[in-house]
Parts: structure tokens; sequence; C-alpha cells
């Protein structure tokens, strides 16, 4: 009964977990040492969707820190100034309004973003 009740998830109170305690503390310090002893390759090699997500990660932290800068550089483009700005004693230059859009809309999408993940769970 409590082998199906694991199955389906359900907690399931385990007697006699006390006489097992050590044998379960054992088991996890040699688990544990196993990992330690591991090479990175041998990692890699052992837990390859775990390196696929630190990827991943990596990867959205890049062109997080891109798209914060990526709006000010273009804003600082002459010719990018020049199609899309407004003439200003013998120059050109981007409204305030749109530099702060530049600079904000990365920072706001981060904000909406966490806010559906913080609702959805």
């Amino acid at each position: 009964m409590a082998s199906r009740d694991i199955e389906r998830g359900h907690n399931v109170s385990i007697t006699g977990a006390a006489d097992n305690s050590e044998l379960v503390q054992e088991t996890g310090h040699a688990v544990q040492q196993a990992d330690h002893d591991m090479s990175k390759w041998e990692a890699i090699r052992e837990n390859p969707i775990n390196f696929l997500w630190c990827l991943y990660g990596v990867w959205a932290l890049i062109v997080i820190g891109f798209d914060n800068q990526a709006g000010g550089l273009v804003v600082s483009i002459p010719q990018f100034r020049k199609d899309y700005g407004t003439a200003f004693k013998g120059g050109y230059v981007i409204d305030a309004q749109w530099q702060s859009a530049f600079s904000g809309g990365p920072v706001a999408s981060s904000v909406l973003i966490f806010c559906i993940a913080k609702r959805d769970g």
C-alpha cells in the first residue's frame, strides 16, 4: 500500500525511520563525497541536463546585460540621431521621452515578467 502511495506522490509515514537514520546519513555522505571526487567533465557527462540549464542561465544573464546597455548605445550613434532625432544647434538629438523609453524598457519588461512569473507560481 505504501509503495503505491509513494508512486502516486502521496506523503506516507515511514515506520522505523529512526533505525535507518545512520544508514541514510552514511549514504548521503558517500554520495556527497562521490560528487566532490568527480572532475568537471565527468559531472557534465553524468548530468547533461543540469549543464544545459546552467548554460541557459548564463546566456539569459548575458542577454539581459546586453539589453540594458543597447538602448544607451543606440542613442549615441550619430546616424541614428540624424535619422530619428530632431535638429538642435547644428546637430541632432533624440527626444528625452524616447531616451527614457530606450533606457527604461528593459527594466520595465523585467519587472513585468517578474510579476507575471510570481502570479503564475
